[in-house]
């Protein structure tokens, strides 16, 4: 398949364990986080110039299902308005994943189900915050 140029460009910059996928009809970026989470960066590919361009990335519990389908698949979190570049992605991509692991560590992961609510919050906000807070603090109903 025939991806845009934006988008490998931005996939051979972040490289491994980046990949590109085709999500909703869109090539985006994708990281399997391999602890029943991943990561979906949807944006890279824009009309916009690069500097100009804003995406968001969304955190995706997927379980540890035995039939390996994303069936059931929920959201988590969503961040916006990244600025399109490598280190603005890798940041929150890992902010994400200490995130994901924090959820585990808390036992709100259990099979394939998860107990939290979805949540937004801005990149600057986060950048600003340095963290996921409480969903009291941080999260907002999507």
């Amino acid at each position: 398949m025939k991806y845009p140029k934006s988008v490998i460009e931005m996939q051979k910059e972040l490289g491994y364990p980046y990949e590109i996928k085709n999500i909703d009809f869109e090539p985006c970026l994708y990281r399997n986080l391999k602890n029943g989470f991943d990561v979906e960066i949807c944006g890279v590919y824009s009309r916009k110039r690069k500097e100009n361009r804003r995406i968001f990335i969304c955190l995706w519990w997927i379980g540890i299902r035995q039939n390996k389908t994303n069936s059931g698949a929920q959201i988590i979190m969503h961040v916006s308005e990244i600025p399109c570049n490598a280190n603005a992605i890798h940041t929150v991509t890992e902010m994400l994943f200490a995130y994901s692991n924090k959820l585990l560590a808390e036992g709100r992961c259990i099979d394939d189900s998860i107990k939290i609510s979805p949540g937004r919050i801005d990149y600057e906000e986060l950048i600003s915050r340095g963290k996921f807070q409480e969903e009291s603090k941080c999260q907002q109903e999507i």
